[in-house]
C-alpha cells in the first residue's frame, strides 16, 4: 500500500475524534480527519459513538540552536508532541501515549516574510507526520492485540 492508503481495522470504520480546541489542535484534527477518510473511516459528530480517538494535548516547543555574528538567531528547532489514546466500545484499546516530531530549520534575518512562510509549511508537514504516526500506532495495536494479563497467565493446553 502507498503511505496513508492502507485500510484501517474494522474498529476504526466509524469513530468520534476528540481534541482540545486551539489553532494547532484544530489543524491536527483536520489532518487526522482527512487521513482517516482517505483510509475508509467515517468520522462522526455524535459524541456517544463507542469508538473514540482522543488527542489530549499538542504542545509545541521551539528553541534557538545557533546565533549568527549579528546576534540574531539563525537556526531553530521545533518540537511537536501529541498525546492520545483510542477506545473501542468504551474500553481503552490503545493506552494513552505520545508521538513527537522534531525538525530543525535555518532563518535568514533578511528574508523574514519568506522565512515565516517556510516555517508554516514546515509545521504543516509536521502535523501531517504526527497524524500519520497516530494512525499507524492505533492501526498496529488494533491489528495485533496483546493478550490480557489473565489470558497470558493461562497455560496453553
Amino acid at each position: 500500500y502507498l503511505k496513508g492508503q492502507k485500510p484501517l481495522p474494522p474498529e476504526m470504520s466509524e469513530l468520534y475524534l476528540s481534541y482540545p480546541h486551539g489553532f494547532q489542535t484544530v489543524r491536527l484534527g483536520d489532518t487526522l480527519r482527512s487521513g482517516l477518510a482517505r483510509r475508509g473511516a467515517r468520522v462522526v459528530s455524535n459524541t456517544s459513538t463507542p469508538n473514540r480517538l482522543t488527542v489530549y494535548s499538542l504542545p509545541e516547543n521551539s528553541r534557538v540552536l545557533s546565533v549568527g555574528r549579528t546576534g540574531y538567531a539563525i537556526e531553530y528547532e521545533i518540537e511537536i508532541t501529541a498525546e492520545f489514546d483510542y477506545t473501542v466500545n468504551g474500553q481503552v484499546r490503545v493506552p494513552r501515549q505520545s508521538v513527537t516530531v522534531l525538525r530543525d530549520y535555518s532563518s535568514d534575518e533578511t528574508r523574514i516574510l519568506a522565512g515565516e512562510a517556510e516555517i508554516e509549511g514546515l509545521r504543516n508537514a509536521m502535523y501531517e507526520e504526527i497524524a500519520n504516526l497516530i494512525l499507524l500506532r492505533v492501526d498496529a495495536q488494533l491489528s495485533n492485540p496483546q493478550p490480557s494479563e489473565a489470558e497470558a497467565a493461562e497455560p496453553a493446553g
